[in-house]
């Protein structure tokens, strides 16, 4: 069951490094893999959120990190930015806020990989809460 949560999370971080590159290329070079990625990038969002939410919500059991559960926040403000506050005609002002939300979700996403694999520094959830 570990190794089943393990691959939803590294799901997760694929479709959130996908979603990035779709907006680095929507920044930059539009090609085909621009145009692909433009018709599934909201779908990709939402695949990274459920898999980040199923994997979090298990692996929290097991003295999940904080880094993932702050990763999960930013890629769900991303999601809903998107689908309930994007202006109809996005300027240079919407695309810096979802670039800086964008670097900061690769960031933390990073982050809590790292922390996860290497161990240190490692800030457990179950430790932050005291028992009664």
């Amino acid at each position: 069951m570990i190794q089943l949560i393990n691959v939803l999370g590294w799901l997760s971080l694929f479709f959130v490094l996908m979603t990035a590159i779709y907006h680095l290329l929507d920044l930059t070079i539009k090609g085909r893999f621009y145009e692909l990625l433009n018709k599934v990038h909201r779908g990709l969002e939402g695949l990274a959120i459920t898999f980040g939410f199923i994997h979090g919500y298990y692996m929290a059991h097991e003295g999940g990190l904080v880094s993932g559960y702050f990763a999960w926040l930013i890629l769900a403000w991303l999601l809903i930015s998107e689908l309930f506050f994007k202006p109809k005609t996005p300027g240079n002002k919407w695309r810096g806020y979802v670039t800086a939300l964008i670097v900061m979700l690769v960031l933390f996403a990073l982050f809590h990989v790292y922390s996860a694999i290497v161990g240190e520094p490692v800030i457990k959830i179950i430790d932050m809460i005291e028992t009664v």
